[in-house]
């Protein structure tokens, strides 16, 4: 990933909570003959003092990625957080042209696949937890009847963990515009109604502020 020094992030307490909060993510890989293959999933993340030490998620069987992983484990998961159109108008300096203003986070390490039917219940408990917490109502894991048989669960899905070996993250929320012109996209973004466009905004208060 091409970043630009004053869009470079190496704040990993601010890149933490992107991971944290923005965990369905892009998991990408090659074969051995370099042909790239995708896979949208959710992820979670396991920090300490504001570091991050592993991810895990996990994958049907089903999906050809896991067998290109078992052979060539090397991979990147990128979490995309808010993001933004920025309208020229909003610019205080004069005539400009628009852009995107993005938060995005590249990890890179190998995959490991898990083999333990525990280890498996438990990560799935936990990613239920993590995306249940919100709800009012919220549902009690359990696992349906046809995959409480062990067998059964392995042969459907597999667990993975990643360590990362390096973490890329850019935060290009118009650090290379004057202050004038900060504040005035700060003000355009304040009146858009979308959620993606106030967390830009947020963002930029704060990394101006």
């Amino acid at each position: 990933m091409y970043i630009a020094p004053k869009f470079k992030v190496e704040n990993s307490e601010a890149v933490c909570d992107v991971i944290r909060n923005y965990s369905f993510a892009t998991l990408i890989s090659t074969d051995l003959n370099g042909e790239v293959f995708v896979s949208h999933i959710p992820v979670l993340a396991e920090f300490g003092a504001d570091k991050l030490i592993s991810l895990k998620g996990h994958l049907s069987l089903n999906n050809p990625h896991v067998q290109l992983l078992k052979k060539n484990p090397q991979a990147t998961i990128i979490f995309h957080g808010p993001h933004s159109y920025i309208s020229p108008t909003w610019y205080r300096s004069g005539r400009d042209v628009p852009t995107w203003n993005y938060v995005v986070v590249h990890v890179k390490g190998k995959i490991k696949f898990g083999s333990s039917f525990k280890e498996l219940v438990q990560l799935l408990a936990q990613t239920s937890q993590k995306y249940e917490a919100s709800n009012a109502n919220a549902w009690k894991f359990e696992l349906p009847a046809d995959l409480k048989d062990e067998a059964s669960l392995m042969n459907a899905i597999i667990a993975f963990e990643m360590l990362p070996a390096s973490i890329e993250a850019k935060f290009k929320l118009s650090q290379n515009r004057s202050q004038a012109d900060q504040d005035g996209i700060i003000d355009g973004l304040s009146r858009r109604v979308d959620e993606m466009s106030r967390r830009v905004k947020e963002l930029m208060a704060k990394s101006t502020s």
